[in-house]
């Protein structure tokens, strides 16, 4: 496979601007088409084709500082397309999503039995559902910190509990909840791997 010569450069960066541009300032909506176009610049440096570093080409061409464009990148990179459909719909900080992201999956939030599209007909119904996840996180961390520390039988236990619950789910008919439940339990492997690097 030949290289690009410095014209095909220019005309890739071409196009990847031109989507950005059509799509209007970064600075005033970042959505998952335009962090994704940001990104594909800044990967594959396609910004060298104008003779522009990414220091320059971020507020020439995004409109943006480069500090903000790497904040960007590094959300997507984190939380991938997800997050950006969510706020495309819904205002939420990483600071939050990452309270409700176990919620998150398939296009939908899941929300006391319900998988809620993330469309903006549901706007409404989406902001409730963040607003009272939130709750439940934060009263689940509260009575973490005021109840009395368990021992290691009651832990063991309540562990054990929870896996036979997960394992529950998973024999049930039905695939829809499958994201959701993956994602939850990709969620509590990490928080547990954090535990054991602090033994």
């Amino acid at each position: 496979m030949t290289e690009p010569t410095n014209g095909q450069e220019s005309v890739a960066v071409g196009t990847w601007i031109g989507r950005e541009q059509a799509f209007n300032a970064l600075a005033h909506h970042c959505s998952k088409a335009r962090v994704a176009c940001l990104k594909q610049i800044h990967d594959t440096e396609a910004y060298k084709g104008l003779n522009l570093t990414w220091d320059e080409f971020c507020p020439e061409h995004a409109g943006i500082s480069r500090t903000h464009a790497d904040r960007l990148i590094g959300q997507f990179a984190e939380f991938g397309a997800p997050y950006f459909e969510l706020t495309d719909i819904v205002p939420v900080s990483p600071a939050v999503y990452r309270q409700i992201e176990p919620a998150v999956a398939g296009g939908t939030i899941e929300f006391r039995g319900e998988q809620i599209s993330i469309i903006p007909e549901n706007a409404v119904k989406i902001k409730a559902a963040i607003y009272a996840l939130r709750k439940e996180v934060e009263h689940v961390k509260s009575e973490a910190l005021t109840r009395t520390p368990p021992d290691l039988t009651s832990l063991q236990t309540r562990i054990d509990a929870c896996c036979e619950d997960f394992d529950r789910l998973i024999g049930q008919p039905g695939q829809e909840q499958m994201p959701g439940l993956r994602a939850l339990v990709t969620y509590n492997i990490e928080r547990l791997n954090d535990l054991a690097k602090r033994l």
